[in-house]
């Protein structure tokens, strides 16, 4: 997917904008107001692309110390030159980050793009404090999973069996519990409470 991204975003900004840069559809609403409700005072937004939510928590003048993280360079670059705190990384390799750093773990739309989810949700986990928050773009249900990777877009697009992906975040000893919310007939939102540090020492 990075080398994708990094081949072509540059020269079709116009179109990408137009996927990822509206703040305003309802997964990316919705989780907005969530966050503010539980007023959340950070937030690391993986896959981050433009940083739309960055600029949607500016519109909401909600004050939340934000970071973006994004594995395509130029949009790092991009978001860096705007003022906004940036980290570069891949999300299916170890993340460069500390355990417990980020009191929200926000990613949209980028979890069926990747091989799989098991490493990079656990990584969410250990970075997060109180709640890892995904939203899905392709609803995973109880039939098995689909693994499609299209070689000549270098992604996947992949749906995932439900009950296996519950499960395996239910055996990270980090997790309290774990609910979703529907957004439309096209996208949820998958919440993962997270126990106190106390409770996991």
């Amino acid at each position: 997917m990075t080398t994708w991204w990094n081949l072509k975003v540059k020269d079709n900004m116009s179109v990408f904008s137009g996927w990822i840069g509206d703040h305003t559809q309802p997964t990316k609403l919705y989780c907005r107001k969530y966050v503010e409700e539980k007023k959340y005072n950070n937030i690391i937004d993986c896959g981050c692309g433009i940083a739309t939510e960055y600029y949607g928590y500016k519109e909401d003048l909600y004050d939340i110390e934000y970071t973006g993280l994004d594995s395509c360079k130029y949009l790092v670059d991009l978001n860096r030159k705007n003022g906004i705190n940036m980290i570069e990384a891949e999300l299916e390799q170890d993340l460069p980050i500390k355990d417990n750093l980020y009191e929200c773990v926000y990613c949209r739309g980028v979890i069926e793009h990747l091989s799989y989810y098991e490493k990079t949700i656990n990584e969410f986990i250990r970075i997060g404090t109180k709640e890892v928050l995904i939203g899905w773009f392709i609803k995973p249900d109880e039939k098995d999973d689909e693994i499609n990777y299209w070689e000549e877009e270098d992604l996947y697009h992949n749906k995932y069996n439900l009950s296996k992906l519950e499960s395996c975040i239910l055996q990270n000893q980090k997790v309290d519990k774990i609910f979703w919310n529907d957004i439309d007939e096209k996208e949820n939102v998958l919440h993962i409470i997270l126990k106190g540090i106390d409770e996991v020492l």
